[in-house]
């Protein structure tokens, strides 16, 4: 919160993604572990894989302007191209079976549990 408050035009706007996907992610555990159902928690997880697609690109565009190592225009373009698609393929996530062919939910001291079963790794 105390980043919003000295903001200035002058940060690099790779920092302020970070800052930004950085507490999302963590609302999307926090929606994990507080899921009632099913479906609250696969939400959980589709807005803590949004962190996961584009926080390392974030970081590492963040790094580049640091080091003053500059992409190609069309590169970068990829690059985000390859995390929106990767992005795309988890909301996919409940409606078919790309990621998870079943999963499961528990709860343990008003603490929710999810199992799952990847396609991936199934035999």
């Amino acid at each position: 919160m105390l980043y919003v408050f000295i903001w200035q035009k002058h940060f690099d706007a790779h920092l302020s993604l970070i800052f930004l996907t950085i507490p999302l992610a963590n609302l999307g555990y926090c929606f994990m572990a507080r899921a009632q159902n099913i479906q609250e928690a696969l939400l959980g997880n589709k807005i803590c894989y949004f962190g996961g697609c584009f926080l390392p690109l974030f970081v590492t565009l963040a790094i580049f302007g640091i080091c003053k190592i500059n992409l190609n225009k069309h590169l970068r373009v990829i690059i985000l191209l390859s995390g929106v698609v990767s992005y795309l393929s988890v909301l996919s996530i409940g409606y078919n079976r790309w990621f998870y062919t079943s999963t499961a939910i528990w709860s343990l001291r008003r603490l929710t549990a999810r199992c799952t079963r990847s396609t991936m790794y199934s035999s």
